[in-house]
């Protein structure tokens, strides 16, 4: 379950975040493949983060922040320090606070009072090219302008790094472990900056390149594979799905409709595929065993983000694979519903209407999030949309799908 990334994107995806002091709870760990890092339990100044390595310091610090409620600290690795300056920052205090308070207490229900989260290896960290940076200044440039209203200065990006680490969270409940990817980026006078993407997705949308914007490279590894090795056989996964004959009205029983055709999320891809949408030309021939793709589909004027997931025990072709991720491109006329009929553009009423108890409500500056975690045995489905708080009609939908 990717319960671990989903508390450390949380509040990223929030217009504001606040401080709730160092009354924390839980305790954060970590250890590298290579070396070691002493925990400081003094606030690091930029100067001292500048050191080397202090980037890996940074990461795990802001790890810290998030899954032990300490949000001064998380809002000084996610924004500008003159953000605490602002009346978004005093207007919404209680609101980000609470909503700290909220990520501790389930972190607590899921694994337990003595929860501890462990950065337990830094498996990939290389410095950002120049050209990656200057996508790294324009990402910055539209985010605080857009969102937060802050005048960004291009210069005071000076480098960066990416950063890819191996983390669990133990507890006397559950225990977890998965695969976290970030950019860390320095702040020339501020400290380091986390960005809770990969660079390929930043380079994708913000980098100098005259291609779509949305036709991103896969995410999949670029490897050599013998023809010999790809094996057409459809698995069992894909034979035994059988399509929901109606949506229904439970907005957690994992239906979805697609431009007029009702699913079973996860689908197979050869679905939607037979239902006259198409794959991107970025996709991979094939993906590996315990492998997926990400890129889009397309049919008609839609365009949908999807990722295709190998759950077989070899390498195969997308068309066998499972849809385990849909987040639509575009936000007008989406012909993506959901049970209970959320779609693009209902309203905050109709949202209300059909959520049930175990959805988590939060609250931001711009959006408010309604999400769903299901998870049994070694499966987990999350639901998540957001409604705009100043049209109040639903701006975003994503459904996710994880095997452990």
């Amino acid at each position: 379950m990717r319960k671990i990334i989903a508390f450390l994107t949380a509040l990223a995806s929030a217009a504001v975040l606040f401080s709730c002091g160092d009354d924390s709870e839980g305790t954060v760990s970590s250890a590298s493949s290579s070396q070691k890092y002493e925990e400081n339990e003094e606030e690091t100044t930029a100067a001292e983060e500048e050191k080397a390595a202090e980037h890996l310091v940074a990461m795990e610090k802001y790890i810290e922040a998030v899954t032990t409620g300490n949000t001064e600290t998380y809002v000084r690795f996610l924004l500008p320090s003159s953000f605490l300056d602002t009346d978004d920052y005093t207007e919404n205090y209680e609101d980000i606070d609470d909503s700290m308070k909220e990520i501790v207490d389930n972190l607590k229900k899921e694994y337990g009072d003595d929860y501890t989260v462990n950065v337990k290896s830094i498996d990939t960290d290389r410095e950002l090219t120049e050209e990656e940076l200057e996508a790294v200044r324009n990402y910055y440039e539209s985010e605080l302008s857009t969102t937060f209203d802050i005048d960004f200065d291009r210069s005071v990006v000076t480098k960066g790094h990416f950063v890819t680490a191996t983390i669990t969270i133990n507890g006397s409940l559950a225990s977890d472990e998965e695969d976290l990817e970030c950019c860390v980026v320095y702040f020339n006078g501020d400290g380091w900056k986390i960005i809770n993407e990969g660079i390929e997705n930043i380079t994708s949308y913000y980098g100098d390149n005259d291609a779509n914007p949305y036709e991103e490279e896969t995410t999949a590894e670029p490897t050599t594979i013998d023809p010999a090795d790809i094996n057409l056989d459809v698995p069992d996964y894909i034979k035994n799905y059988t399509a929901p004959t109606e949506l229904g009205t439970d907005i957690t029983n994992g239906n979805v409709e697609i431009d007029g055709k009702v699913y079973t999320f996860p689908m197979p891809v050869q679905e939607l595929l037979d239902d006259g949408w198409v794959l991107s030309e970025s996709f991979p021939e094939y993906i590996e065993a315990g492998s997926e793709a990400s890129s889009n589909i397309t049919k008609n004027d839609f365009r949908i983000y999807i990722t295709c997931s190998n759950f077989a025990d070899y390498t195969t072709v997308p068309e066998n694979c499972l849809v385990t991720y849909i987040s639509p491109y575009d936000t007008d006329n989406v012909p993506m519903i959901l049970p209970g009929g959320i779609t693009y553009g209902s309203t905050k009423e109709e949202a209300d209407s059909v959520i049930t108890d175990e959805f988590d409500y939060s609250n931001s500056t711009s959006n408010w999030s309604y999400e769903y975690n299901y998870r049994e045995d070694d499966i987990s489905r999350y639901v998540r949309f957001t409604v705009d708080k100043e049209t109040k009609l639903v701006n975003s939908i994503t459904l996710s799908y994880y095997v452990h």
